[in-house]
């Protein structure tokens, strides 16, 4: 697992990504994606596929990984350290 505080580098270019977010999974439409989809409320997030509040992260939502972003290539990835507890 890399240090805390690295960044990933891009399996593409081998850049440092220049940030990573969570991947949020809504249980209610089954929409994923990184945490940037989703509109930032007062008590929450909207989902940008079904429009519904997220105000419960244990009964609406989840966070199922990390995303990252390539600062050079701009390609985005799955963050592998973030999934491998999940097995």
């Amino acid at each position: 697992m890399p240090a805390e505080g690295a960044r990933p580098a891009c399996p593409f270019c081998g850049a440092a990504a220049s940030r990573v977010v969570p991947v949020i999974h809504h249980m209610i439409c089954a929409y994923v994606g990184p945490e940037y989809d989703f509109e930032r409320e007062e008590k929450g997030y909207r989902c940008p596929k079904c429009r519904r509040p997220l105000r419960d992260e244990a009964q609406d939502w989840e966070a199922v990984g990390a995303s990252a972003q390539c600062s050079r290539c701009h390609a985005e990835f799955l963050v592998k350290d973030a999934l491998d507890h999940c097995v």
